[in-house]
């Protein structure tokens, strides 16, 4: 199918500028949607326990792994606390040992009837009150190292360091106030986010390839989102939101301008398309 430049500008006329777009976009091998980057995820790092921030092991704009050390808080009230409910739990221990002695011979002497039933009870309630002291004991050195393991703050992904948003020997206490201490982006999954109108939206776009484009390098990519629920542009032109996935393999910072191409079976595929695209174009004008 062949139109000339003076058919495309009749065809303006006729149809208005979406449906144009649209007639344009069936001339080319694919869809072609202007986008911007986005983060696939984000990790907002808080801490859990109240402590002073003794080391910060990271920088802004740092590679991190998943389980990489970010922040360490100190562990003075945390250790105290966990070999005090030690102190306690072994301090209890003899008791309930003894309880129990006592329980057992109590039970003896109640079978054989030289024990009142009141003075059998009293000896369960003894063993049972002392095994109680244990298990809160207990129950207390689980909460001590749980803190004790968590004032060493470490990396949820493998990510980049987006920001640092607190300082060594400032104070935390998420009881009194829960911020941000650092953000971690996944930047080696990013997104590419664009709209569509409603002429483009088509359920079968989720199973397209897509090649995205950023500057000069392509990408290979895959639509992983596609709206259902049509939103207003501040243009007034309703428009549907298409999400892409795609492996960066240098850093692309979030809100950069991209070209998705929807379609192409490889980036050198995209790459010859867009040549002979330009090629047509060319020599549309000279016939022209």
């Amino acid at each position: 199918m062949k139109i000339s430049k003076k058919g495309l500008i009749s065809s303006f006329k006729k149809v208005g500028l979406i449906s144009l777009f649209i007639l344009y976009s069936q001339l080319s091998s694919a869809l072609t949607l202007t986008a911007q980057t986005a983060f696939s995820q984000t990790v907002e790092i808080n801490s859990i326990v109240a402590s002073r921030i003794t080391q910060i092991a990271v920088k802004t704009g740092q590679t991190v792994a998943k389980g990489d050390l970010l922040i360490a808080l100190d562990r003075t009230i945390t250790q105290a606390k966990m070999d005090h409910a030690n102190a306690i739990v072994d301090t209890f221990k003899p008791a309930v040992s003894q309880a129990r002695d006592e329980l057992i011979l109590a039970q003896e002497l109640f079978d054989r009837e030289s024990l009142s039933l009141i003075e059998m009870q009293q000896a369960e309630n003894l063993f049972n009150q002392a095994e109680a002291k244990v298990k809160a004991a207990l129950a207390e050195v689980v909460i001590a190292k749980f803190e004790w393991k968590n004032t060493n703050i470490y990396s949820p992904i493998d990510g980049r360091v987006l920001q640092v948003s607190t300082q060594i020997s400032r104070y935390v206490n998420p009881q009194v106030e829960n911020v941000s201490l650092m953000t971690i982006v996944a930047s080696d999954q990013m997104l590419a986010i664009a709209l569509i109108n409603s002429e483009q939206w088509d359920p079968a776009l989720i199973k397209e390839k897509a090649v995205v484009k950023y500057k000069t390098t392509f990408y290979p990519a895959k639509i992983i989102y596609l709206s259902h629920q049509r939103q207003t542009q501040k243009s007034g032109i309703p428009a549907f939101e298409l999400k892409v996935m795609f492996t960066a393999n240098s850093e692309i910072p979030a809100n950069m301008p991209v070209t998705i191409v929807v379609g192409q079976e490889d980036i050198e595929k995209s790459k010859m398309d867009q040549k002979k695209q330009q090629q047509k174009e060319s020599e549309k004008n000279k016939n022209g």
